[in-house]
C-alpha cells in the first residue's frame, strides 16, 4: 500500500505499509517525505527491478 500526498512545500511525500503472509506478522512501515523530484525517475527504475525480481506467487 502506497499514499503518496504533498508536503506542503510542493515536493512529493510518500507512506507505504508492505506486509509478509497473511497472518504472518512481518510488516515494513515506512515514510519519505522531502522528495526532490528529479529522483523520481531512478525510484520508479528501482522499484520495477524489485517488482519483477519478486513477483506475486498465487493469490491473495
Amino acid at each position: 500500500m502506497f499514499l503518496q500526498s504533498g508536503d506542503g512545500a510542493g515536493g512529493p511525500a510518500v507512506v507505504g505499509l508492505a506486509r509478509g503472509q497473511s497472518g504472518g506478522g512481518n510488516e515494513l512501515r515506512f515514510a519519505v517525505d522531502g522528495l526532490d523530484l528529479s529522483y523520481l525517475p531512478a525510484i520508479v527504475t528501482a522499484l520495477s527491478g524489485i517488482e519483477a525480481a519478486y513477483p506475486v506467487l498465487g493469490s491473495p
